[in-house]
């Protein structure tokens, strides 16, 4: 049991690993939910050129349940971001 969460929380098998991505799904839907807005409050220098490939990253790694859970309204995406983050993801 030790060794099986050892894995999934060092994202061991992330796309392979149902468990590793359900963890990577849930970080990355939390951020985006909660602390998105925030973490660009303390970054006003970054402009649309950093944001970008930081927004593609993540979507990246979530799997596309989580993607449609997000954009379906599963979570409030910060709404000052959501032009950006809607132009990252197309």
């Amino acid at each position: 049991m030790t060794a099986r969460v050892k894995s999934i929380v060092s994202k061991k098998g992330l796309k392979v690993n149902p468990e590793t991505q359900l963890l990577e799904d849930v970080v990355d839907l939390v951020f985006i939910e909660h602390y998105m807005a925030g973490f660009a409050a303390q970054h006003p220098e970054y402009d649309e050129a950093k944001w970008l490939p930081i927004i593609r990253k993540t979507w990246q790694k979530m799997s596309p349940h989580a993607r449609e859970f997000a954009l379906s309204g599963g979570i409030k995406l910060p709404e000052a971001l959501v032009p950006l983050i809607l132009k990252a993801i197309k």
